[in-house]
């Protein structure tokens, strides 16, 4: 006899009203008896366990950076056709060198964006990098213009612009979604983070960089090294010789040792003073 290995379904604990459940998969060891041999198999059964609540916040951020990466695809593109239509004109029979020299026009502010994102918490160094990539855009939008005014389309032209002006300051008002004021003595240490970690990574490229010419030395020049350039006379600075002391063994040059001398006994003899004079009481 063989026991059921269908899935089944289990509530392990009963249910709260006003929680929302969702059916898990799970399995689960078993003894199954099939011709009177019990082995212990796998089975699949379905439980109910309470879903977290929906975060909307992070739904709704998901959907506003989808429609901006979209909106800014689609301006990116937009542009590009416009000013490749312009460029295009200047090579005759290889429009297609026009198209790609107009994505030179749209990829430094696309590239200033996702630079201004990593500096999102640095708000003094991504100040710059958003005036290149409005200086960027201001470019774009220009040659649209100068695209419609060639077609005699000025109108359209200062519209279709504005495509990447709108995708531009989308983005700008997502950073100052996330952009955070630190007030001074957070700003201050989170500075002295940033150089530290900044110290450590350049300690580490410069030891991986030495690590690597070590390396290919050793491997081009063997362990003794390259060799060294030798010093011509005419090249050599003008230095002094140095006087330096023979450490020659005098005994390897036959010279017999000569002991030193003995030292000298050039004590001074100090006479005894003179005995003092005695008056003569007998004279009268």
């Amino acid at each position: 006899m063989a026991t059921s290995g269908r899935p089944d379904t289990e509530s392990g604990h009963p249910r709260i009203p006003g929680v929302r459940y969702k059916k898990v998969r799970r399995t689960r060891l078993v003894e199954t008896t099939f011709n009177g041999e019990t082995r212990t198999t796998r089975q699949t059964y379905y439980e109910w366990e309470p879903a977290p609540p929906r975060n909307l916040d992070a739904l709704y951020l998901r959907a506003v950076i989808t429609i901006a990466v979209l909106l800014t695809l689609i301006a990116v593109v937009w542009s590009t056709t416009a000013i490749g239509r312009l460029l295009g004109g200047l090579v005759p029979g290889h429009e297609a060198t026009g198209y790609l020299a107009a994505c030179a026009f749209e990829v430094p502010w696309v590239v200033c964006l996702m630079i201004q994102w990593l500096l999102r918490y640095e708000p003094d160094r991504a100040r710059a990098v958003s005036r290149a990539g409005w200086v960027g855009l201001a470019i774009v939008v220009t040659a649209v213009v100068v695209d419609g005014a060639h077609l005699d389309m000025v109108e359209v032209g200062i519209i279709g612009a504005f495509v990447s002006v709108v995708a531009k300051g989308l983005w700008w008002v997502i950073f100052r979604l996330f952009r955070v004021e630190l007030g001074e003595d957070a700003a201050g240490w989170l500075q002295s983070k940033r150089e530290d970690l900044a110290v450590g990574r350049v300690l580490l490229g410069e030891q991986q960089r030495m690590r690597g010419v070590e390396a290919y030395l050793q491997a081009v020049y063997g362990a003794s090294g390259p060799a060294l350039p030798s010093v011509s006379p005419d090249t050599a600075p003008d230095t002094p010789p140095v006087a330096r002391p023979d450490t020659t063994d005098s005994r390897s040059q036959g010279v017999p040792d000569i002991p030193p001398p003995a030292a000298q006994d050039v004590s001074v003899p100090v006479s005894a003073p003179p005995s003092p004079t005695r008056p003569d009481n007998s004279a009268p």
